[in-house]
C-alpha cells in the first residue's frame, strides 16, 4: 500500500480563461473595469437626477433606481477586488452570488428603465430641457432678449439629435455593464472553485480535481472529524461532485 503523500496548495491547477489568461488575473481586471462602468453610469443618473426641469415622480425613480443600482454594483466590486487579493474564498462566494443577484436586477430594472425613457413623453421632456438651457445660453452669449426663429429650430433640432444620441449610448452602456458582469460571474465562479481547490489542499491536503483523491480520510490520524468538514464545503465544481458520486 502506498503511503498517503498530502496534496500542497502549490500543486493546485490554475484555472484559466481566454485559453491562457488565469481566472484570479481576470477577477482583477474585469472587477476594475465593471466598477469604473458603473461609477459612469452612477454618476450620469446622479447628474441627470439634479439637471432635470421635471419633477414627475417615475422619472425620478429611474435616476434614484440608477444611482443606488450601479452604486452598489461599484462597492460590489470593491468587494470583490479585495477578496481576490488577499484570496479569501468567504468574500469570493459571497462576490459570486452578489454578481449574479445584481446582474438579474439590473437587467430587469435596467431594461424596464430605458424603455421608459425611451417612450414619446419622456424624449419631450428630455428635449424641453435642453431646448431651455440652449436658448438661454445663447440669449447670455448674444445679450439679446430674443433669438430669432432660425436659430430656435436648429436648437431644436440639435437637441432632438443629442437626446437620440444619448438615450443610444445609455443603451450601449447598459447593455455592456451586463455583458460584462455576466462574464464576471462566469470567471469568479471558476476562481472560486480554484481557491476551494486551494483550501481543500492546506486544510485536508486532498487533490478534490483528481479522480483518484482521497475522499475517504478514516484511516488518518482525526480523519473521521476531517472528512465532516470537507464534505461541508461547498465546492461547486462538477468535476468535483462527479468524483464524489463515485
Amino acid at each position: 500500500m502506498e503511503p498517503y503523500i498530502p496534496f500542497t496548495a502549490a500543486q493546485v491547477r490554475r484555472h484559466r480563461f481566454c485559453f491562457c489568461v488565469p481566472v484570479r488575473w481576470g477577477v482583477w481586471i474585469l472587477s476594475a473595469v465593471e466598477a469604473v462602468v458603473s461609477a459612469m453610469l452612477c454618476t450620469a443618473n446622479f447628474l441627470a437626477l439634479f439637471s432635470t426641469h421635471d419633477g414627475r415622480p417615475w422619472l425620478i425613480g429611474i435616476r434614484v433606481a440608477g444611482v443606488l443600482g450601479w452604486g452598489s454594483c461599484v462597492v460590489m466590486c470593491g468587494f470583490g477586488w479585495i477578496g481576490t487579493i488577499e484570496q479569501k474564498r468567504k468574500w469570493v462566494e459571497w462576490y459570486y452570488l452578489l454578481c449574479w443577484w445584481h446582474v438579474c436586477v439590473i437587467g430587469i430594472f435596467g431594461f424596464i428603465s430605458l424603455l421608459l425613457l425611451n417612450l414619446p413623453g419622456a424624449r419631450i421632456v428630455a428635449q424641453g430641457a435642453c431646448v431651455t438651457v440652449a436658448l438661454a445660453q445663447k440669449q447670455l452669449l448674444h445679450l439679446a432678449q430674443k433669438v430669432s426663429t432660425e436659430e430656435a429650430a436648429n436648437v431644436v433640432a440639435t437637441c432632438e439629435r443629442t437626446v437620440q444620441i444619448g438615450l443610444i449610448l445609455s443603451d450601449l452602456a447598459w447593455a455592456i455593464a451586463v455583458v460584462l458582469e455576466l462574464w464576471l460571474g462566469l470567471i469568479v465562479g471558476h476562481y472560486l472553485d480554484e481557491l476551494a481547490d486551494r483550501d481543500a489542499a492546506i486544510h485536508y491536503g486532498v487533490d478534490i480535481e483528481s479522480a483518484q483523491a482521497p475522499y475517504s480520510l478514516t484511516g488518518l490520524p482525526g480523519g473521521t472529524e476531517i472528512e465532516k468538514k470537507y464534505r461541508s464545503t461547498g465546492k461547486r465544481s462538477r468535476r468535483s461532485r462527479r468524483h464524489e458520486r463515485k
